[in-house]
């Protein structure tokens, strides 16, 4: 009597699926939400560049957020949370200070390599390739820590790229 509820694609004539048919079923969910989430994080770093650029943070503000997320993780007392706050201010401010050494350096590799690319080229892939270097440029050598917060614009005149 409740047999017909209870049927199977075989008892309907229908053919069965294969078991790799079944497969497809659960690895396709896990494809397609894998996909969102590397289109999404693409997209961040497309639309939000801002936030996903390192270097754009004051030294305090860094060290502050360091601080906290280590305090937290590591349970720290308040004792420990100012020496931890501490030690990473003396480091932020080395690295920051080897970082602003390395820059010119970069920069004039940088420059080399513009120069190198620029030489290969025929004039309109020159300008399009000094349209791209000028847009990529920022991302790949970005300015060092600057030690204002981050919300005050940038001092007028400023150095920028090469």
């Amino acid at each position: 009597m409740n047999a017909a509820k209870h049927d199977t694609p075989a008892d309907k004539g229908l053919p069965r699926p294969s078991p790799k048919r079944r497969w497809a079923h659960v690895v396709l969910p896990i494809v397609i939400f894998v996909a969102g989430g590397l289109v999404g994080a693409g997209l961040t770093v497309i639309f939000r560049p801002e936030q996903t650029r390192r270097g754009r943070r004051s030294i305090e503000e860094t060290r502050d957020r360091m601080t906290e997320k280590i305090a937290d993780k590591l349970d720290l007392s308040a004792q420990q949370t100012e020496q931890l706050r501490q030690i990473l201010e003396d480091r932020l401010k080395e690295l920051q200070k080897l970082r602003r050494e390395m820059q010119p350096r970069m920069e004039k590799q940088a420059a080399i390599l513009k120069a190198n690319v620029a030489a290969m080229l025929n004039d309109e892939q020159k300008a399009r390739w000094e349209e791209f270097y000028a847009e990529r440029f920022p991302r790949w050598f970005p300015e060092p820590v600057s030690t204002q917060p981050a919300t005050q614009p940038d001092a007028p005149g400023a150095g920028g790229p090469p």
